[in-house]
């Protein structure tokens, strides 16, 4: 939250003569005394959200060992300020060129693209469980954010993981 401080001067002739004043704040709660200053609150939100997604459905895919699972991570700037140097972290894919967004104004919206190249262990599990997150400063104050999974038969609620479901074609034939 940041206060503002409002000082107005009004320049007014009358009658030929020029009369200035400072504007004064009639709210009882303000400094006594005449030309106090008007003072506005202003309160700043800075939030973000990341949206992940692997553009598969969410059922098992028949996916083999160094097949590769492209990732549209979506960053929204949902505040009401501009944010600078939003790193993307995703430990479990390798993004696409640049991790780090120099900057997106309210209601902005930015795609990076990351690739997760299955191995056998994403196989003996089963599936590969892959989030995101970002992290900003604003102001001092550290904001992050999850990724959340797109896909409308992932589990309900913010900040689930993008999960894709594997099928071993070996595994289900026996």
């Amino acid at each position: 939250m940041v206060k503002l401080l409002i000082k107005r001067q009004e320049l007014v002739m009358f009658n030929g003569q020029e009369y200035t004043d400072l504007s004064d704040d009639t709210d009882p709660n303000s400094p006594a005394g005449s030309d106090d200053p008007t003072v506005t609150l202003i309160y700043q939100n800075p939030s973000f959200s990341i949206t992940k997604d692997d553009q598969l459905p969410y059922t098992e895919q028949e996916l083999n060992i160094g097949y590769d699972i492209e990732y549209n991570i979506v960053v929204t700037n949902d505040g009401n300020v501009s944010l600078t140097h939003i790193e993307i972290i995703d430990e479990n894919a390798e993004i696409s060129g640049v991790n780090v967004i120099p900057g997106l104004l309210p209601g902005e919206t930015t795609t990076l693209t990351a690739t997760h190249t299955i191995t056998q262990l994403d196989l003996d599990n089963g599936k590969v469980v892959n989030q995101a997150e970002g992290i900003t400063v604003f102001n001092n104050i550290e904001i992050t954010d999850l990724s959340d999974d797109t896909d409308i038969n992932s589990p309900i609620g913010d900040d689930d993981p993008t999960i894709t479901h594997l099928y071993y074609p070996f595994l289900h034939d026996h």
